[in-house]
């Protein structure tokens, strides 16, 4: 079938938009070696081509001042990659997510570490669209043991008004609610406490022990991202539990 003039302008729009990515967390507590994190987002460029990279929006921690954005288009060389350090946009060295769009689809990668070097660093799922209002959210594994573990939320709000995020464990009986406020275009690092989420004797299949961890159900007013890390209390290892949304 021949292409009409019709298609081929339709073809060059979707061609021409954009690919949007959403940053969890990016930045940095206090310094590493002082007992801080630190979150590193590296985006790699797999075409042949030299891509534009556009910073749209940074979100603050606790909603806590202002990142204007000008010139904030960098350039990625063909099949190469670029680090971001969006923080330099803050004027503050905290932690923040963010927004991106580029031209052409890229590998967004992000690592968080609390050691002097990158090895057993945690990965944090990298997402292109927000949850929708009202969606369930369900993050498996949240495991809070006593004394030995701990966990919290990460919370992003992209609107432009204050939402509540309420989240619950999710089970069979009905289960107490905890509500988070979130205030316009920020990010909120919410600590989720053992006395809210002890699982016990969740169900194990072959395996002679009971499995203590949580799968913890998030709900919110508005558009939002929720997702969860896990950190043990004794080597401050972590690990990050993505939100999956329930099919409607």
């Amino acid at each position: 079938m021949l292409a009409t003039p019709f298609m081929a302008a339709i073809m060059s729009i979707l061609l021409a938009s954009p690919f949007e990515y959403i940053i969890p967390v990016q930045g940095r507590t206090r310094p590493v070696l002082q007992g801080g994190w630190e979150a590193a987002v590296t985006v790699v460029n797999p075409s042949h081509e030299q891509i534009t990279l556009t910073l749209q929006e940074i979100y603050p921690l606790n909603g806590l001042g202002t990142c204007p954005l000008t010139d904030a288009e960098f350039l990625i060389p063909s099949r190469g990659a670029a680090r971001i350090f969006a923080s330099q946009f803050c004027g503050v060295e905290g932690l923040h997510a963010l927004r991106f769009t580029t031209d052409t689809p890229v590998i967004p990668v992000i690592d968080v570490r609390s050691s002097g070097t990158w090895a057993g660093a945690q990965t944090v799922p990298v997402e292109t669209t927000w949850f929708p209002r009202d969606a369930t959210v369900l993050i498996p594994r949240v495991d809070l043991r006593p004394g030995a573990t701990r966990a919290n939320l990460v919370l992003i709000n992209p609107n432009d008004e204050p939402i509540i995020v309420t989240y619950e464990r999710f089970g069979t009986q009905e289960q107490v609610k905890y509500d988070v406020l979130v205030p316009p275009a920020s990010l909120v690092i919410h600590p989720i406490t053992e006395q809210e989420f002890y699982c016990p004797n969740v169900g194990v299949i072959g395996a002679p022990f009971p499995d203590l961890a949580c799968t913890v159900s998030v709900r919110a007013t508005g558009a939002f991202y929720a997702g969860a890390s896990v950190i043990h209390n004794g080597t401050n290892d972590a690990v990050y539990r993505r939100g999956t949304p329930l099919s409607p």
